[in-house]
C-alpha cells in the first residue's frame, strides 16, 4: 500500500476593507454637495392640483442669487472637507 500525498492548495484570503469614519464623512459630504447643487434646478419645479409638473418662475434664482448660492456651496464644501482632513489626519 502506497501513501499518496498532495501538495497544499493555494488559499486566497480576501479581507474586507473596513470603512473608516473619515471615508464615511467624505462620502456624505460628496452627496450633500451634489444635493445642494441639484436644488438649484429642482426648487422651481412644482406639482399642480392635477399632479402635473410645472416650473414656477417666481422661485427661479436670478444670476446674482445663483452666483451667491454657488459660492456658499463651494465655501461650505471647502470648510467641511478641510475640517475632516484636519481632524482625521493619517498618523504615520
Amino acid at each position: 500500500m502506497e501513501v499518496q500525498t498532495k501538495g497544499a492548495a493555494e488559499i486566497n484570503i480576501h479581507t474586507k476593507k473596513n470603512i473608516t469614519i473619515k471615508k464615511a464623512l467624505q462620502i456624505y459630504g460628496i452627496f450633500a454637495v451634489i444635493g445642494m447643487f441639484l436644488t438649484i434646478m429642482t426648487i422651481p419645479v412644482s406639482l399642480n392640483e392635477k399632479m402635473q409638473f410645472f416650473i414656477n418662475q417666481d422661485l427661479q434664482l436670478s444670476s446674482s442669487e445663483l452666483k451667491s448660492f454657488s459660492i456658499f456651496i463651494v465655501g461650505s464644501a471647502i470648510v467641511f472637507f478641510g475640517i475632516i482632513q484636519m481632524v482625521y489626519k493619517d498618523r504615520s
